[in-house]
């Protein structure tokens, strides 16, 4: 793919807005084609339809930042306020609405996301830990060229690892990394142009290409499925205010974005 056959345009297919929460640090499309928001501030989960209509609300015993479906009953949760004594990750039940204990974690996770039974959680000290579902540690990927760690992501058995601006060891310009599942680099995104500061959530069309928000300049960047090719979609004229989540729905064929305060915008990509 080109730059000429990526992606230009987004038209705004309708736009829905929670009024639960002000503060939405995540969301994620679950079973039956339902949307799960994380809600920050009130310690909680909640779980809207479509239409935007409210289908239920799960109390929690933290406070939500990162989600990742395993499978049609549970959802894996982080918490990255609780110290090392307490869950910083749990697995939430969503036909029993009870928490199960999952694996303790020494640092806080960056990331989690899960491959088939396997669910991968990425710490502050570059380290990507493969988990079994009932936490146990089966192996570590040590990841020593990416610098710091906003999100991760799995699809298509790759890793796609959201890196911001960093100057703790000299200025580092935003990138996204694709690699292999041992951690091997396959392709990375340096964005030289200056669009990225804080690329946070991924999602992915039919066709490979990568959908980043970016939760500081409120936008929305396509990038080719090799990673050398970019386009700016949506920014603050669209309406974008830190954009949290971008999601792909397989089922309307549509991009979901979601912002910071609950607004959730559903776009035709052309």
């Amino acid at each position: 793919m080109d730059s000429a056959t990526l992606p230009s345009k987004a038209i705004l297919r309708k736009k829905i807005k929670q009024t639960e929460s002000d503060f939405v640090t995540y969301c994620s499309i679950i079973m039956n084609n339902k949307l799960l928001l994380a809600d920050f501030n009130s310690n909680g989960l909640i779980v809207q339809n479509m239409d935007g209509t409210r289908e239920d609300r799960l109390n929690l015993s933290g406070k939500p930042f990162l989600l990742t479906v395993i499978d049609k009953e549970r959802v894996g949760i982080t918490y990255p306020d609780n110290n090392v004594t307490t869950d910083r990750i749990v697995i939430l039940n969503m036909i029993t609405k009870e928490e199960e204990k999952f694996g303790k974690c020494t640092l806080p996770p960056e990331g989690i996301a899960c491959n088939n039974d396997d669910i991968y959680v990425l710490s502050m000290d570059n380290r990507l830990e493969v988990m079994g579902k009932e936490g146990n540690i089966m192996r570590t990927i040590s990841l020593p060229n990416i610098n710091r760690i906003s999100n991760l992501t799995i699809e298509n058995g790759k890793f796609f690892i959201a890196e911001p601006m960093f100057h703790k060891r000299g200025s580092v310009v935003p990138s996204i990394n694709c690699l292999d599942l041992d951690g091997k680099l396959i392709w990375e995104f340096n964005d030289n142009d200056g669009k990225f500061t804080q690329p946070f959530s991924m999602a992915f069309d039919g066709n490979g290409n990568v959908y980043v928000s970016d939760v500081i300049n409120h936008i929305v960047v396509v990038i080719s499925p090799n990673g050398k090719h970019n386009r700016k979609l949506l920014s603050e004229v669209d309406g974008m205010q830190s954009p949290i989540g971008v999601m792909w729905d397989k089922q309307s064929d549509c991009l979901l974005v979601c912002n910071e305060n609950g607004e959730i915008f559903f776009y035709d990509i052309k």
